[in-house]
């Protein structure tokens, strides 16, 4: 039972979408009588996440309280890490359900929890969303220093391209008080370090709103041009209603302060006609929210259906009870009667136990002195494999070889093939893996074998990783070919530097390791 817990666990990390609780209901009913408190907790909160995926918030909820209420916090064996996890997951989803005192209040503590865990960016990320919280509750005085404050420790820990993420939100505060050089420097290196953005400058799908704040800057600092091609870019990239809205409003004000009134009318008509569209898309919105939120009936069932089973456990009880009493007379008087004939057997099963013992133990002695050689020969001939991989791994980097295999690669049908699926923004098929695969086992069997050991067990989405960054590209084409986030690239590959290196570091200190193999 704790391994297929720890099965559905990576499936979560994964980020599969759940669309059963079937799985994580049996892990519950298991573990709500056995295991530690840590396995509780991690039980309670898959079938949370279970239920968060199949959009029925008040399950979750209740799974995620269950969840912290399982954990015993004042045991040292206590994981304050996974806690951490477990009331952010329940303070964001209070903040989705517009509970945003409620999400502030649970944020903190979930923040608290991942310092004590050692999960230090799991802590900053909490402390992000509960600003977010601040502003929605209209606490916008002190919100800028704490995000600034926020970027620093995300700095020193050398996590960049997140303090460059939460400080964007300060670029526009600064452009409506006219510090441009600030506003300015925010941009410069959300562009440099958050990672959202390709070779040719442009940011990932779903974050075109950028293209706004940049062109209300130029706008601001009276560089109009600048201004038309960034609204412009937004209004041709941004598809749905907030960026067609946002990047009209930008150049119907735009035109107004240049005195083109026709082409003012023009994007405030259609700014006007995307507002409509953006309020109906969140009324529909809201009344899903709502739905998923008070679904009293299926609640309801659902109380009654635990009702009828709780007394049907009752009755079992009740009977299971008098059978058990039962039981023990019947025994105990089989005992009595028997006591006396059980003696001899008893008295020879020891003599012919302690004669068998006798003799295993003279077995193992026989047999100790090869079974230590034989574990020697395999442990040093496993150390020699590894040296010869390592002695090999330095004659290749140290000869042409290295670089002329690197040309080979880059030249490779396989390199072309992959490399025009990324420029189209298309998924890898299981196909393409496949044919992946074959060529590195051919091309680089070191490097395959490297992947395969038995101690590493590198889930799906790690070993397909490893293929790609080792194939030199880069780590936004591969959560593209891959169908995962920026963030998430960033994550597998700071996870896989201590799992395949056993070091701490940064996400490209791993691609730096993996490509000299």
């Amino acid at each position: 039972m704790r391994h297929d817990l720890l099965v559905l666990s990576d499936k979560n990390q994964a980020d599969t979408v759940f669309t059963s609780a079937t799985e994580s209901n049996r892990l519950v009913d298991y573990f709500s009588r056995h295991g530690s408190p840590n396995d509780r907790m991690l039980a309670y909160y898959l079938q949370g996440r279970a239920y968060s995926d199949m959009n029925d918030a008040p399950m979750a909820m209740e799974c995620f309280k269950n969840a912290i209420e399982a954990a015993d916090t004042a045991s040292d064996d206590c994981d304050k890490k996974q806690l951490g996890i477990v009331t952010f997951q329940l303070g964001k989803l209070y903040y989705y359900q517009s509970l945003y005192d409620q999400s502030l209040e649970v944020l903190r503590l979930s923040s608290a929890y991942s310092f004590e865990g050692g999960d230090t960016l799991g802590a900053l990320v909490c402390q992000g969303l509960a600003i977010t919280v601040c502003q929605r509750l209209g606490r916008t005085d002190s919100v800028m220093d704490y995000t600034e404050r926020l970027a620093r420790d995300f700095h020193n820990i050398g996590r960049d391209e997140y303090a460059s993420s939460y400080l964007l939100d300060n670029a526009e505060r600064w452009i409506d008080r006219g510090e441009y050089a600030k506003a300015k420097q925010i941009l410069d290196n959300y562009e440099q370090k958050s990672g959202f953005f390709d070779s040719c400058g442009n940011i990932e799908k779903g974050r075109e709103v950028y293209y706004y704040i940049k062109g209300n800057y130029y706008m601001a600092v009276g560089q109009h041009d600048s201004a038309v091609y960034w609204f412009r870019k937004e209004l041709r990239d941004g598809r749905d209603f907030n960026n067609q809205n946002a990047a009209s409003r930008g150049l119907a004000m735009l035109y107004q302060r240049i005195n083109q009134p026709d082409s003012a009318a023009k994007y405030a008509i259609y700014s006007y006609e995307m507002n409509d569209s953006v309020y109906a898309q969140m009324a529909t919105e809201m009344i899903s929210e709502a739905s998923a939120r008070y679904d009293y009936t299926h609640n309801q069932l659902l109380a009654q259906k635990k009702e009828k089973e709780l007394s049907r456990k009752r009755f079992w009880l009740w009977v299971m009870g008098i059978s058990v009493v039962a039981l023990a007379v019947i025994a105990y008087l089989i005992y009595y009667i028997m006591r006396e004939r059980l003696r001899a057997e008893v008295r020879a099963y020891q003599e012919n136990l302690a004669q068998l013992e006798k003799a295993r133990q003279d077995l193992r002695l026989l047999r100790s002195e090869a079974s230590n050689a034989a574990q020697l020969i395999a442990a040093k001939e496993q150390t020699i494999r590894q040296l010869e991989i390592t002695v090999r791994q330095h004659e290749y980097k140290t000869s042409r070889a290295y670089k002329e295999k690197e040309r080979q690669i880059k030249e490779s049908p396989i390199y072309a093939h992959l490399q025009k699926l990324s420029s189209k923004g298309e998924q890898l098929n299981d196909q393409d893996l496949k044919r992946l695969e074959n060529y590195l086992s051919e091309t680089l069997p070191d490097f395959m074998s490297f992947l395969s050991e038995e101690s590493v067990q590198l889930s799906r989405y790690e070993f397909h990783t490893c293929l790609l960054i080792r194939m030199y590209f880069k780590p936004s084409e591969v959560s593209n070919m891959l169908g995962y986030s920026a963030a998430y690239a960033t994550k597998i590959r700071f996870n896989l530097l201590q799992k395949l290196f056993r070091q701490e570091g940064h996400a490209k200190d791993f691609d730096r390791l993996l490509r000299q193999i």
